[in-house]
């Protein structure tokens, strides 16, 4: 029974933790009036040395470059 209750609690830990949140941040000039752009342009970046950063996978680079052009060319930019 000790094992059961054991088991239990510890599941409802691990699924209350694996549906935790992430923290987003962004930051922007407020006073810059963005509907005016019309192009974008993809700038090169220095190579991160930390070993957690989500670019240093290639394949999520390019899941990020195409979701973000994606909602860029609905919006009407172009590249």
């Amino acid at each position: 029974m000790q094992n059961i209750i054991k088991l239990s609690i510890s599941l409802i830990l691990f699924f209350n933790l694996s549906c935790s949140t992430i923290g987003v941040a962004v930051d922007f000039d407020r006073n810059n009036d963005f509907s005016t752009y019309k192009t974008y342009k993809w700038i090169s970046q220095k190579k991160s040395d930390d070993s957690k950063s989500i670019y240093k996978n290639n394949l999520n680079k390019r899941r990020f470059a195409l979701s973000i052009e994606n909602e860029l060319k609905q919006k009407g930019k172009k590249p």
